[in-house]
């Protein structure tokens, strides 16, 4: 498939991964029409040569217009945080659904490539990374929430419609604000060990959208899943320590049973509804900390789209720090990498 002038839609333009995909797109040629909300902060997007529709994933009237003359969508708009548990439904299932109908009943769409989540999945099995094809085992709302819309996604595809499926792990990069909250930990230099006693899977966005652009382009990632992640799987305390390195912070590691601090995450999720809290220090996030093991096999990826990372984890957390620094978004006195 073609991408050289190719017309595509992406929804969620605004967000964390979807601006991201927005720049990877443009840059290799596509045309790109973005779906935002009436109300959505489109700073992120300056400067970039969009074509502008306004939707909403829960008004499917304004789909038909967003999807005229479209060749690939790439769904990435949905709600991770929610105060009404439905709200999950009503966006990342139901609205995934009915964007599906839409599609099918416009001609010029030939790929839907909707992203997904690892929390689709759950964490894996001891220390065997898991593969696409495992029986899935969701966490939480959000996670059954994106394997419902991976349904749905599935029943378009019986109905004609090309569909490729993308479970990304842990996203990270510049303007991501999760991850902000462990670098400002560490730059702090007190990190609870409940937090780095996981091994898990990562990805920086620069990676994680090159995956997904591939994944909408070659031919044999339809009908497809696929999850994306650094091959290797890192132990939380090793990427804390590589943070600390490229910020010069030597971490004191302070053993807390995760019991004693649920009290505080409850604390703090109350100090988050007022802006002032730490993203990191959730129950949700505690639940995920007790689960040992979130590590993926991405050697499909690696085979069928011939993708890999573009640098290493330590390179892409020093880029990481230096956007935070340079942004305001992470005070330090000094430039990563020295004392």
């Amino acid at each position: 498939m073609d991408s050289e002038g190719r017309l595509v839609l992406v929804t969620g333009t605004n967000g964390f991964v979807g601006s991201c995909l927005t720049r990877d797109l443009l840059e290799k040629g596509y045309r790109v029409r973005a779906m935002v909300r009436t109300t959505s902060k489109l700073a992120v997007l300056d400067g970039l040569e969009v074509e502008y529709v306004f939707g909403e994933m829960t008004d499917p009237s304004t789909f038909s217009p967003a999807l005229e003359g479209i060749g690939t969508v790439f769904h990435a708009a949905g709600v991770t945080k929610a105060r009404d548990p439905n709200d999950y439904y009503r966006v990342n299932t139901d609205g995934t659904e009915a964007l599906l109908r839409a599609c099918l009943d416009i001609t010029s769409v030939e790929r839907f490539v909707y992203i997904s989540s690892q929390a689709a999945t759950g964490p894996s099995e001891g220390d065997r990374p898991r593969k696409e094809d495992d029986p899935p085992n969701p966490f939480g709302v959000y996670g059954q929430s994106k394997l419902d819309g991976e349904a749905v996604c599935w029943e378009a595809a019986g109905r004609g419609l090309g569909v490729t499926v993308v479970r990304p792990c842990a996203v990270y990069g510049p303007r991501e604000r999760e991850g902000l909250s462990l670098f400002r930990m560490v730059n702090r230099r007190i990190i609870p060990t409940v937090l780095p006693n996981t091994c898990l899977s990562l990805i920086h966005v620069v990676d994680l959208v090159d995956l997904i652009e591939r994944a909408g382009r070659i031919d044999v990632a339809e009908g497809r899943t696929y999850f994306a992640a650094d091959p290797t799987p890192y132990w939380m305390e090793s990427v804390v320590r590589i943070i600390g390195r490229v910020l010069g912070r030597r971490v004191l590691f302070i053993p807390v049973a995760p019991q004693l601090l649920r009290p505080v995450a409850t604390i703090n999720e109350l100090l988050l509804k007022v802006g002032v809290g730490v993203q990191f220090l959730t129950r949700e996030r505690i639940r995920e900390a007790e689960e040992r093991y979130w590590s993926l096999d991405v050697s499909r990826a690696q085979e069928e789209l011939g993708w890999r990372p573009m640098r290493t984890l330590e390179e892409r957390v020093r880029e990481t720090a230096e956007w935070y620094i340079d942004n305001g978004w992470l005070k330090s006195g000094f430039r990563t990498g020295t004392n």
